[in-house]
């Protein structure tokens, strides 16, 4: 193992620890979501993937949103955990993504930056000194660095150092304080799962999101390496992750663009990185960071990642597609609903098309 392995698996675990507080936000838990990381560094040293799975904010946006409670967030994602296993082994995914097409795929992506844009302005407004200066903070440390994981980790400290600073002074001023606060139960407790057409329309939204998610953020990841993704296994890891996480209640797990992807051991930093997670959110080590930062310092790095890198890489590959119409629909409908409906919409609109020969 090479120095560089072990500072890239760092470096990701240091973006991956403020989404798990996102994660928490939403009513999903911790504790079970080291059994998903678990899982995730097991299958990706078996099968010797260079793609590591993590929390992801857009499939925690996304499941968040789309659930009214935690029953239906988790019941969400479990569902959706075991039908990407299933497309996983069918192999079908290939036949998916030629259906979907690449204007809807790039579309629907658009559409989620949007997401996390308005969920960023909703974070801030749950502590405003806090959540005002992660913005100020995470925006030019991104613009001059051009690197997440430095937006996240600065924007993140120094918003929860002033969250803590105005806290003081409220104290001081005989005024009620906010604290960091996290509505999660943290226990191995196997979850009743319910079925509604709620949660069978979050399902597919998430399916739907977590196609597109391994095809881009894979493909780049194991660009980095110099490798191809092998989209079969990479779906079957993060659906059995996500699966045997939210089983418990913890939280969805999927690919994203990881740093350990440039290192010289990709397989091995990205299995370091799942393994360090694991250890660091099964312990108390987590529980005593999610005291102490409060979720409004993610929204920094959360408007960052929607507004300067997820909508403008997708939003422009979307109008050079081959039907910007189909694409501008997909984007739109995505971002007012859900990922699954933009996708609908897309095909709807594009058979139209079709039909009358525009």
């Amino acid at each position: 193992m090479d120095l560089k392995d072990i500072l890239a698996a760092l470096g990701v675990l240091l973006d991956s620890l403020p989404q798990g507080l996102l994660a928490m936000s939403f009513g999903f838990a911790a504790l079970p979501s080291a059994i998903g990381f678990g899982i995730g560094a097991i299958f990706s040293l078996l099968w010797q993937l260079p793609t590591p799975i993590s929390f992801q904010a857009e499939t925690t946006i996304a499941a968040g949103g789309l659930g009214r409670n935690v029953q239906e967030r988790i019941s969400i994602i479990v569902f959706a955990g075991i039908a990407m296993v299933i497309l996983g082994i069918t192999g079908t995914i290939e036949a998916i993504v030629n259906f979907i097409g690449t204007d809807i795929l790039y579309g629907m992506l658009a559409g989620v930056g949007i997401i996390l844009v308005k969920a960023s302005i909703d974070l801030l407004k749950t502590n405003l000194p806090g959540g005002i200066t992660s913005f100020a903070v995470a925006i030019p440390v991104y613009l001059l660095t051009e690197s997440l994981i430095y937006a996240c980790v600065f924007s993140v400290i120094v918003g929860t150092v002033i969250y803590h600073i105005y806290n003081y002074i409220q104290k001081n001023r005989g005024k009620e304080i906010e604290l960091a606060s996290y509505d999660t139960v943290e226990k191995f407790k196997l979850v009743k799962l319910l079925t509604n057409f709620r949660i069978v329309r979050g399902a597919l939204a998430i399916i739907t999101l977590q196609i597109g998610g391994n095809i881009t953020y894979g493909t780049i990841t194991a660009g980095m390496s110099g490798s191809t993704v092998d989209l079969d296994k990479l779906s079957i890891v993060g659906g059995l992750a996500t699966t045997a996480s939210g089983m418990f209640g913890g939280a969805p797990l999927a690919s994203i663009i990881s740093a350990t992807g440039e290192s010289p051991n990709p397989v091995t930093s990205g299995v370091l990185l799942m393994a360090l997670a694991a250890i660091i959110i099964g312990s108390t080590l987590f529980y005593k960071f999610g005291k102490l930062v409060p979720v409004s310092a993610v929204g920094g790095f959360l408007f960052v990642l929607g507004a300067t890198v997820v909508f403008p890489t997708y939003g422009v590959l979307a109008m050079d597609a081959e039907n910007p119409v189909v694409s501008g629909v997909t984007t739109v409908v995505t971002a007012v609903t859900d990922p699954f409906l933009g996708m609908v919409a897309g095909v709807l609109v594009r058979a139209f098309l079709a039909i009358f020969g525009l």
